[in-house]
């Protein structure tokens, strides 16, 4: 019998060892190290169209490598050239030591990079400026629980509490008694650096004894099994498990497509790709602008995250807006973005300056006849404080548009209305709205 399987035996072993020898050889064109989130499934799927889309590749395929996490896409190129680019997915902190280290030209990662990982890398150059800091897409963190878990909604400081021990059974939020078990990802996930970031902030610490995963998907499978569980994740991995609606600031809102696309939803948050301007690498460079085109952001889509392609959606409007605003925007339709600013200025942040073209395109191929921008601010106790800081973010929105073409027919500022986060997380309420009819 055994004489009988060793050929195919031996067949197999020689392939794995031909396979090898090709990876090999292939030219390395550039690696990604970092995140989890953005290179367990998303990062292989926008290398893969990039070389099929702009490179003309054939035979792509990824490749695992001995180590879970990681591995490379390996394709052929005209004339019969073998390429491949590296990804290893192990935390958005790793992909920033991996570029210090020299070992990586693309940082991954789920969350905005730190202040002491920005100025290790200063000989890179500046990683926060619009040619190194890429927004490759958007996630939102889902809080999810079991399906028969009654639960529907919580409150930040409800999931601080939660997450720090200081609530430790379901019956304090709602839910049916029993100790809550909390799941969490690794210290070396951007998730939970956005998670801690924006749930615990610097005064609480989680629980001693979370159960920390690497992986989304396996956190979300373990939690899908545990009635008393609690975790979170990325936006593409709630699979078997439920999401919770959160609230913060004046607002309660469900992870959805368009309050992701906004930054709406309270755990919502940026995915990035972070390149060293200094190295001379033309192939790296094409990939980054791919990923921002309308075919990058489409891949974005398919693997579920949220693109940043516009739509424009009829949107519910709620009381709690002046009633001017609400008559503006009756029948009109609002777009799947925010203009965002840098911290402590009128200057439109990274996205924001991609966002203007892509705002700009899209009216000019929709047949758009009017244009509306509202602009809202966090509550600096002052009301008509609050209002001018609005209205001057909208004014220079107005004028960047216009640059790029675009007649605005309203603009208006109305201060700290309807709070998308609470006032600590300013950045998120000093906010552009775009409406079109």
């Amino acid at each position: 019998m055994s004489q009988s399987r060793f050929p195919g035996w031996l067949t197999l072993v020689l392939l794995f060892f031909l396979q090898l020898a090709s990876m090999a050889q292939a030219e390395v064109l550039f690696r990604l190290h970092g995140s989890n989130t953005v290179g367990a499934s998303l990062a292989p799927a926008l290398v893969e169209a990039f070389l099929r889309d702009e490179l003309g590749a054939s035979r792509v395929q990824f490749r695992p490598a001995g180590k879970p996490q990681e591995g490379s896409v390996i394709a052929e190129l005209a004339g019969g050239k073998q390429v491949k680019i590296e990804i290893q997915a192990h935390g958005s902190s790793t992909g920033f030591r991996s570029m210090k280290a020299g070992q990586a030209d693309i940082a991954m990662s789920s969350r905005p990079i730190k202040e002491k990982e920005f100025n290790a890398l200063l000989a890179d150059g500046k990683l926060d400026t619009e040619e190194a800091e890429h927004v490759i897409g958007l996630d939102g963190i889902a809080v999810i629980v079991a399906a028969s878990n009654p639960v529907k909604k919580l409150s930040i400081d409800q999931l601080a509490a939660i997450y720090s021990g200081r609530i430790r059974n379901w019956k304090a939020v709602g839910g049916k008694p029993g100790p809550i078990h909390v799941y969490a990802r690794d210290d070396n996930s951007g998730t939970y650096d956005t998670f801690k970031s924006l749930v615990l902030g610097k005064q609480r610490r989680l629980i001693t004894n979370a159960r920390r995963y690497e992986s989304n998907a396996k956190l979300s499978d373990g939690v899908a099994t545990d009635p008393q569980a609690i975790g979170f994740v990325g936006l593409p991995y709630v699979r078997k498990s439920r999401a919770l609606v959160i609230s913060a600031g004046e607002g309660a809102r469900a992870p959805s497509e368009f309050n992701v696309a906004t930054e709406d939803y309270a755990l919502s948050r940026r995915l990035f790709m972070y390149a060293s301007i200094s190295d001379n690498l033309p192939e790296m460079k094409k990939f980054l602008d791919y990923i921002g085109s309308k075919k990058g952001q489409e891949v974005v889509r398919k693997v579920g995250f949220i693109s940043q392609n516009l739509q424009a959606l009829d949107v519910r409007v709620t009381n709690n807006y002046p009633q001017e605003y609400r008559q503006f925007v009756r029948h009109a339709r609002r777009l799947s973005v925010n203009f965002r600013f840098r911290k402590t200025t009128l200057e439109p942040d990274s996205r924001a300056v991609r966002d203007l073209e892509r705002v700009a395109e899209y009216i000019r191929t929709h047949n758009i006849k009017e244009v509306m921008l509202f602009g809202f601010s966090e509550d600096a106790r002052i009301p008509i404080y609050n209002i001018s800081l609005s209205e001057s973010r909208a004014d220079l929105i107005e004028r960047e548009l216009h640059k790029r073409g675009v007649v605005v027919n309203h603009i208006r500022g109305y201060g700290a209305v309807d709070s998308v986060a609470s006032n600590e997380a300013k950045s998120r309420n000093r906010r552009v709205e775009v409406w079109v009819r």
